[in-house]
């Protein structure tokens, strides 16, 4: 009989009238098994019993053709590079764990310690193709910029590009990204090569099928976006702020005679030019008087007439722990005036920076010597700047700061009388509630009898409404769940609730009183004098 071998298996062919061995010229006959001299050939079964069968040929058909070579990791690489958009990455590593760590890292890095560093992975990643090799130690991460395939090191040694004669041009250092040529070849540290001038024979999705495990978060990210996206336009449309009132003399009330000067010395100055006296001097006021009586509010309305740049300061807060700053924060402000002419300064709180200086406070002094060069600086330069200091301590000042030419026109800011008292009342009282019996007169009598300022007057209007809310229990039905908007149009501000207004005033006065007192030291002080008999 033949043996034949198809697809790997053997299979006997029975024969009858066998020719003899040396006449047969078979086909597809390749070899025998144990051939003896007489053309017969011996197998041994399983009993290991030797058997004596006919003369055999065994061919072998149907064998399966060898394997084709897959692609390289460089070719792998390519055919990605193919289908790969922006906001897509390319990861190869020893295993995908490791491979997202790295890529984890590197983010994190760069946004901690590297923040001017180019990363191409600082915007949304919608999708990661992942390609697992076994020899490759670290992660590499490929991208694409506008049609150019980028690299980046994702690992913590470095890697090199070579030419065409495989000699190194430069290396690549950890979370560094460069661009690479059909012609780069990359070597990592422990000398794996990937090549990038072939393409594979396989269509890029074959590749991506085969090879590359995919991480699509696309529909993710893009909700993410469209959801960040609304957060913006919402609150790009919301409604802009009301803008604050612009602050301008008809809102200071009670002082005709300050509001005049005021103008004299800077408004009309700045407004028309040809006011301006040719020695250049004069063009400082220093505001004093008790708190509360609006001395910000004339600086404010004052830059608002003349349309100045104007620049609102305490003197505290020039005041800085470090030695050689306060002065700079002095000149910085200057400066920025100089830039800006016609200009406004304000310094509110003078006596912070201005005190009389006694040798004891030596960078103190530093700071007052540095105010007065740059006020000295502005009159020699013509400079078209305006200062404006306030303060409730006039007597603590230092001489240098209240001459002439610097703030030597002193203007008292104090108690209005009973005609400023109405016209701080009337301009505090728009829009307020008031009830149609409200006896307007009593309280503008009663304000002026108590010495009441401007900010004294502003807090009892406002502390008159909130007693007519808690007399109409509105807050009470809110901490209920009753409330509802409606129940503020009905609100009236009556007498008694004004009443309860101005025995908060004269709580006020009573603790600025006590206050002035126990500032008195020593056996000189009020409390300790004694009448004689």
């Amino acid at each position: 009989m033949n043996v034949t071998f198809r697809s790997g298996v053997a299979t006997p062919t029975p024969q009858t009238n066998q020719p003899s061995p040396a006449d047969e010229k078979p086909t597809n006959v390749t070899t025998t098994l144990n051939p003896k001299k007489d053309g017969t050939s011996a197998l041994v079964d399983k009993n290991y019993a030797s058997l004596q069968i006919r003369p055999m040929k065994v061919a072998f058909k149907g064998l399966p053709a060898p394997l084709p070579k897959g692609p390289t990791l460089g070719e792998k690489i390519n055919g990605l590079f193919e289908i790969l958009k922006t906001n897509e990455v390319i990861l190869i590593g020893k295993n995908f764990k490791n491979a997202m760590k790295d890529f984890e890292n590197h983010i994190n890095n760069i946004d901690k310690t590297n923040k001017n560093t180019y990363s191409p992975f600082k915007k949304v990643i919608k999708k990661i193709f992942f390609v697992e090799d076994k020899a490759i130690n670290h992660t590499m991460g490929f991208s694409k910029n506008q049609g150019r395939k980028e690299y980046t090191n994702l690992g913590q040694d470095m890697n090199f590009v070579l030419d065409k004669e495989q000699k190194s041009k430069f290396f690549i250092k950890p979370n560094e990204t460069i661009y690479i040529s059909p012609n780069d070849t990359l070597q990592t540290y422990d000398g794996v090569k990937i090549d990038f001038k072939n393409t594979s024979q396989l269509s890029p999705n074959k590749i991506k099928t085969e090879y590359a495990m995919v991480v699509d978060k696309t529909k993710e990210a893009e909700e993410k976006i469209q959801e960040i996206n609304k957060k913006t336009l919402k609150q790009l449309t919301v409604p802009p702020k009301p803008v604050p009132k612009r602050i301008t003399f008809k809102d200071v009330g009670g002082m005709d005679e300050t509001v005049r000067e005021m103008k004299e010395l800077i408004v009309h100055p700045i407004n028309h030019p040809e006011l301006r006296s040719k020695k250049n001097m004069n063009k400082s006021i220093l505001l004093e008087g008790p708190p509360g009586t609006g001395k910000s509010l004339l600086a404010e309305a004052a830059a608002n007439e003349s349309n100045a740049y104007f620049v609102h300061i305490k003197g505290s807060e020039l005041d800085s722990k470090y030695v050689g700053e306060s002065e700079k924060n002095v000149r910085n402000v200057v400066n920025a005036a100089r830039e800006n002419q016609p200009a406004i300064i304000f310094i509110d709180e003078v006596d912070a920076i201005a005190k009389a200086r006694n040798g004891k406070d030596i960078y103190g002094e530093k700071v007052l010597n540095t105010w007065l060069a740059e006020m000295s600086e502005s009159e020699k330069r013509g400079d078209d700047i305006y200062y404006i200091a306030a303060t409730n301590n006039v007597k603590s000042l230092d001489k240098a700061m209240t001459r002439a030419g610097r703030f030597g026109n002193v203007i008292h800011v104090g108690e209005p009388d009973e005609k400023g008292v109405k016209q701080i009342f009337d301009i505090h009282k728009k829009d307020m509630p008031l009830a149609e019996d409200f006896n307007e007169d009593k309280y503008i009598k009663e304000l002026h009898k108590r010495k009441a300022v401007g900010a004294d007057i502003a807090s009892a209007i406002e502390d008159a409404e909130r007693f007519a809310k808690r007399r109409e229990r509105i807050f009470e039905k809110i901490e209920e769940g009753t409330y509802h908007p409606d129940d503020m149009k009905n609100l009236r501000i009556k007498n008694e609730d004004f009443d309860k207004a101005i025995e908060g005033v004269e709580k006020r006065k009573a603790l600025e009183k006590n206050k002035a007192a126990i500032g008195q030291i020593g056996f000189n002080a009020d409390r300790y004098k004694t009448t004689e008999r």
